[in-house]
């Protein structure tokens, strides 16, 4: 982890109305409601987009690059980043070379399918395992919420996440090296912008989460740019692009994908943030021998359903399967190679574990004697983790108590309690 903070989402306060789902939703206790309004602590903050999925006011937005961004830059040649799960947005699209033609109607001067770094970490992968070069099982690292909550909230399995940067970070240096050959352009004026279904992208990168210095110039919403490319019509001459990544390769945003590509059988796929927690506990107990490979997905279903996405999860993966069989399946696709060294592919150095969650205090004897103050004020709480006094649970009152963050008498029942006294 960096020492940056970065604001992954924005709360409006004129809509907020305090209801505490967000709270009660967010899997690291990062959102507590004060004063009727919801507010997050972004230390604690990984990005999932829970908070923005659940609100029922839309009073939660997810923070990422605006459009303008490539305009306001002066890069002489600009290069969407494109996810595969762009490609699922579009339910009446008929070629997958018509929707990345289109964005070079809308601004963009060239493209770049991060399925197709996604295929050479596979490769990658599949050869390191075979080697005995990694651990066992291998976590992978893909997804940047998934990483978080295990270098936050699950410090033992640090050790099982695979070292690689995602495929978005792969994609911007090969994209950027790809460009210089082709424009004869210097590498800084060339602008690099990763089209990303969610805000942990963004947060990943401001966060330098991977250490990775990939050159990504900005994170633009998927949902903002297909918006766009929806008002573009496209006709035969238009088309400029081919798709280049495989037909297997597109479905890596969808859960699953990843343990396809690497072909183990002895791999795990999980989606759905409850589920990736359940899964996490389950592995740091013991209890998956003999599982090599786990893809984890914080989105329910994988990136398709990500919250900065335009089409139901559900529905762009059915997009997807469909361009797939009836556009892609008579294409010849250049399937990419690890033409890199490993270390090409890698993060610089080891994983850092982020301590926000457990920590009291950065001193020793003040983190004592608010433990102590803590199970103090646990012991006057009743347990029932209704969520009144602003909390997600008790506990995590308890401990607001003790970081003088709160007031024991904002638990109702503690009130209720004294006032029978």
């Amino acid at each position: 982890m960096g020492n940056n903070v970065f604001e992954a989402v924005f709360i409006d306060n004129s809509k907020c109305i305090g209801c505490v789902n967000c709270m009660k939703r967010c899997p690291t206790k990062a959102i507590r409601i004060v004063k009727g309004k919801a507010v997050v602590d972004h230390s604690r903050c990984i990005g999932c987009g829970e908070c923005v999925r659940v609100c029922q006011k839309k009073a939660v937005y997810p923070n990422f690059d605006y459009f303008d961004i490539i305009k306001q830059k002066t890069f002489k040649y600009k290069i969407a980043l494109v996810s595969p799960a762009y490609f699922g947005q579009f339910n009446t699209a008929k070629s997958a070379d018509y929707l990345l033609s289109a964005l070079l109607k809308i601004g963009f001067d060239g493209v770049y399918e991060t399925a197709r770094a996604s295929k050479m970490l596979s490769l990658l992968t599949l050869d390191e395992m075979r080697q005995g070069k990694l651990p066992k099982p291998c976590i992978s690292t893909s997804c940047p919420v998934c990483v978080e909550l295990i270098l936050m909230c699950f410090h033992d399995l640090k050790k099982n996440l695979a070292p690689y940067i995602p495929a978005a970070h792969v994609a911007a240096k090969k994209a950027r090296k790809e460009a210089v050959k082709k424009t004869g352009l210097k590498p800084d004026e060339i602008g690099v912008f990763f089209l990303s279904p969610c805000p942990a992208h963004a947060n990943a990168i401001r966060q330098e989460l991977y250490k990775s210095d990939c050159g990504i110039d900005g994170v633009l919403s998927l949902k903002e740019v297909s918006l766009k490319v929806m008002n573009v019509k496209i006709t035969d001459e238009d088309k400029k692009i081919s798709c280049v990544a495989g037909a297997a390769d597109m479905l890596t945003a969808v859960v699953g994908g990843e343990v396809k590509n690497i072909g183990s059988n002895r791999a795990l796929a999980v989606d759905g943030i409850e589920n990736v927690i359940s899964a996490l506990k389950e592995l740091e107990d013991g209890k998956l021998p003999g599982v090599e490979f786990i893809e984890l997905n914080a989105c329910p279903g994988g990136c398709v359903s990500g919250v900065m996405n335009i089409e139901n999860g559900y529905f762009a993966k059915s997009t997807m399967i469909r361009l797939k069989k009836e556009d892609l399946k008579n294409k010849t696709n250049v399937t990419d190679s690890v033409d890199e060294p490993a270390e090409y592919y890698k993060r610089p150095d080891e994983w850092q574990v982020n301590n926000a969650y457990y920590q009291l205090d950065k001193d020793f004897k003040q983190a004592f004697e608010k433990m102590r103050v803590l199970e103090q004020v646990k012991a006057h709480l009743p347990g029932f983790d209704c969520g009144m006094c602003g909390a997600p649970s008790c506990k995590d009152f308890a401990e607001d108590v003790a970081k003088g963050k709160a007031d024991i008498k904002r638990c109702i029942k503690y009130r209720i309690d004294k006032d029978k006294e």
